[in-house]
């Protein structure tokens, strides 16, 4: 049993005594299989609204399945519901809860869990039906030792009414006096009291969370590993490139177009490499979570809980703990470029070399860090994450149908490890898929799902069984990488049959533009890199910049860049959000150093305002940024929980709170002023005022998935970005859908958006480590799509004459690139 130093009352840090739901105290609080706990009337409502005999958490997305009693029959949180009984006793109107009096209570009986008043201490002492129970008085609970043994008792689900009292050991299961009668005989079951296991389970407990807390410490060694392995990618691709070009220098005429498919697969595959560790190092922090979470229940229970509430929860903690204990990710970033010694003769066979990478896994240890009871008479651990084959290294194999070869584990030691399911959230899984360009029975070439296997141009496209490769030198050279689940980077298509993988945003923050587009507006001078900076030179097709087969792209031409790692003026520590004024001054939210920076138009550093701290105008970690129609400057303030206004040259204007928001995504600003806060959790947009009254909940749960960004339009259409299905959706200002955006031809997540001067929709989206622009018309057809660029986005801003402007976390700076789209001119003609 818990002793009273255990019980002590946490910190506010370490229990949540909110429902995460109805975000109010627990009503009936219900434990789920992930160990997160809800009050039973919203599951019930939950339950209404989809109906089934699983229930998917709101929190993490796990599964779990109800039992055969239903929401009754799950676990009850018993150390929040103490907890809450702690605070109902501080209360000074505490209420009779036995009769219909309402008079004030004035004892409690422990027995029943119930407060009662004078009359019903009068009806337990002398009613024989109460002859057993034990009244104490509010005085003596309202001490600390009357706290700490404050507890309601624990009745056996079977035999209602019937207390708790012994352990069935054949079982696993606390048991009543009548189970050890009928359902647990002594002839054919071992029990003991629930005092004399108490003391083994507790430890066998405190070992579980011993070795999960190692597990964190492993795992976060090898998340901080995986920078490295990109590092090494970008190099050892670099030098591959190097001896591709060095080794096909004599073979211009027949192999030019060698070379230049070689470096496109290569290139292809540093990007998937760099997504997959993006990927694999996103899953490991998810696993941390979800492992640091475990750990604190099972304190939480083992500091807090009666030896009869340890044991009803010990199974369901051992289970969850344990199947996190099996994950255990690896990871390898190898390759090379393999020559064949007799090149010059095997020439007209088409064996020119072949690109051999190592694979990138997540896979269960074998080596004893899984747990022994991780068998296959073991309980049942829920869906897994990964198919038999381990993760994927994110490189999809390139395009389907390319000259690609992918070579599939079979599982056995290359099993992944079964973890808790995300719930309804995740994508579908791929199948594994070989690609082969040899002439041998076992080449699978998938088709293209039309006819358009020739461009404008009379060129093949390499998909389906085409290939831009003579027939008789269709086995030049092999591409060997292996795609063994498509589970990390989802596989999506486009129309003309090419696939492509998609990346799921990491938490960039966007905000809507306000302001509308100022038509007299001074003709702008062209922009110049201020001293200090770079000037760029325009991005040309070919090495690690190239467009990704779009049948209207522009160049991406940088003309220069700002900003670098640092503190003084001009630096950033972890660039975030920006916006640009209608007078083409650049605000950039500097996150790790609390503040706001402001830039002209040629990139010169203006003034800075904000520094950290909790006091108006002070600023923790600002990211989103929106522009106000009168200029004014809207700042998210998440280390705060508030939202500020900032007049353009920095003044502190006011003030709200977002605290009662849990999933703040994103914030902009409409062109009547309102201020629009995505909540990513609840599916909704919260519309306020500038003085933080809330005018509207605008609920869109039906029509969203995931959504990563709002703005608005100078209609005063909401348009909101969702991932799943990728896709951009439009709303009008009441929240009724009018239309979708889908991403067609693509098949990237629209991840940041904004509208610009001409009222087109301008998404920025990113694909095996490239980000592109795509512009939309406001009917939603494309416009221009940018050419590929390898950087690590964060948010972006069109400037009112069209140039973009976008930050990266990568190297914290700000980009500042040439105009996509003319302005001014007939249906705003391409700038090519």
């Amino acid at each position: 049993m818990a002793s009273a130093t255990d019980r002590s009352s946490p910190s506010a840090a370490d229990i949540s005594l909110t429902c995460p739901l109805c975000e109010q105290h627990y009503k009936k609080p219900k434990v789920l299989s992930c160990l997160h706990s809800f009050c039973q009337p919203c599951l019930d409502k939950q339950l209404q609204k989809e109906p089934g005999i699983v229930l998917t958490c709101d929190v993490c997305e796990q599964e779990t399945s109800l039992p055969s009693q239903g929401l009754s029959g799950l676990p009850d949180d018993f150390v929040a519901r103490n907890m809450l009984e702690n605070i109902l006793l501080s209360s000074a109107n505490i209420v009779c809860t036995t009769c219909t009096s309402k008079s004030a209570a004035v004892s409690r009986c422990m027995e029943c869990a119930s407060y009662i008043c004078p009359n019903c201490v009068s009806a337990h002492n002398w009613m024989l039906c109460f002859q057993n129970h034990h009244v104490v008085p509010l005085e003596e609970l309202q001490g600390k030792a009357g706290r700490s043994a404050l507890q309601r008792p624990v009745f056996c689900t079977t035999h209602q009414g019937e207390p708790l009292k012994f352990y069935c050991n054949t079982c696993q299961v606390p048991i009543c006096k009548e189970c050890t009668v009928l359902d647990h005989a002594i002839t054919s079951h071992s029990y003991v009291y629930l005092t004399d296991q108490n003391v083994a389970v507790g430890n066998g407990l405190r070992t579980l969370v011993e070795q999960s807390k190692e597990k964190v410490d492993s795992l976060k060694k090898k998340q901080a590993s995986l920078q490295d392995s990109a590092a090494q990618v970008e190099k050892q691709g670099e030098e591959v490139i190097q001896q591709i070009n060095e080794t096909i220098a004599d073979l211009k005429t027949v192999l030019e177009q060698c070379k230049e498919e070689l470096v496109e697969e290569l290139n292809d595959w540093m990007a998937g490499k760099q997504e997959a560790l993006n990927r694999l190092q996103s899953h490991i922090q998810d696993t941390v979570d979800r492992i640091n979470h475990g750990c604190t229940f099972t304190e939480n229970l083992l500091r807090q809980g009666s030896h009869v509430e340890i044991l009803s929860l010990q199974g369901q903690v051992e289970t969850q703990l344990q199947s996190l204990l099996t994950f255990n990710p690896q990871h390898k970033a190898e390759i090379q470029f393999v020559v064949n010694s007799d090149l010059l003769e095997l020439i007209e066979k088409g064996s020119v070399g072949s690109l051999k990478s190592e694979e990138l896994k997540a896979e269960a240890s074998s080596s004893g860090d899984a747990s022994p009871n991780d068998n296959e008479n073991s309980p049942s651990r829920g869906s897994s994450y990964c198919s038999e084959s381990g993760f994927s290294d994110g490189s999809g194999g390139g395009k389907s149908g390319s000259k690609v070869k992918g070579e599939v584990g079979s599982g056995g030691a290359e099993s992944a490890p079964e973890l808790p399911p995300k719930g309804a959230g995740r994508l579908p899984f791929e199948k594994t898929r070989t690609f082969s360009i040899h002439d041998t029975p076992e080449e699978i070439i998938i088709p293209p799902q039309d006819d358009s296997d020739v461009d404008g141009e009379g060129v093949e496209r390499r998909t389906g069984s085409k290939s831009r490769i003579p027939d008789d030198r269709r086995q030049t050279f092999i591409l060997k990488d292996s795609n063994q689940v498509d589970d990390l980077i989802p596989v999506v298509g486009d129309n003309n049959g090419n696939r492509y993988t998609t990346n799921s945003p990491r938490g960039s923050f966007r905000g809507g533009r306000g302001a509308s587009p100022n038509p007299d507006l001074p003709p702008r001078p062209p922009p110049r890199a201020p001293t200090g900076m770079q000037k760029k030179p325009h991005y040309q097709n070919g090495g690690y910049n190239k467009a990704h087969h779009y049948s209207h792209s522009a160049p991406m031409s940088l003309e220069y860049q700002l900003g670098g790692y640092g503190q003084s003026p001009g630096l950033f520590n972890q660039t975030g959000g920006v916006v640009v004024s209608s007078y083409g001054d650049m605000y950039v939210a500097d996150q790790g150093n609390h503040r706001i920076q402001v830039f002209d138009s040629r990139g010169n550093f203006k003034f800075q305002f904000g520094r950290e701290g909790k006091f108006d105008g002070c600023l923790v970690y600002p990211n989103h940024l929106s522009i106000t129609p009168d200029g004014n400057i809207a700042v998210n303030d998440p280390g705060n929980r508030r939202v500020q206004i900032f007049a353009p040259n920095g003044d502190y204007l006011g003030k709200f709170s977002v605290a009662h928001i849990k999933g703040v995504k994103d914030i902009a600003v409409s062109h009547e002023g309102q201020v629009l806060v995505l909540d990513h959790n609840a599916k909704c947009v919260h519309v306020f005022n500038q003085h933080g009254n809330l005018l509207q909940k605008l609920d869109l749960y039906k029509q969203l998935r995931l959504p990563t960004c709002v703005a608005t339009m100078w209609t005063g259409d909401i348009i909101v970005a969702d991932r799943n299905p990728h896709s951009i959706k439009i709303f009008d200002r009441r929240g009724n859908f009018l239309k979708q955006i889908p991403v067609k031809g693509f098949g990237y997540s629209p991840v940041r958006l904004c509208v610009d001067a001409q009222g087109n929709i301008v998404a920025l989206h990113h694909s095996y480590g490239y980000f592109h622009i795509t512009v939309f018309r406001p009917d939603g057809s494309t416009l221009v799509t940018s050419q590929g660029m390898k950087k690590m986005f964060y948010d972006f801003d069109m400037t009112p004459d069209g140039h973009p402007v976008v930050t990266t976390t990568d190297e914290h700076t700000v980009l500042y690139f040439s105009q996509l789209v003319r302005t001014g001119s007939k249906d705003n003609n391409l700038q090519l």
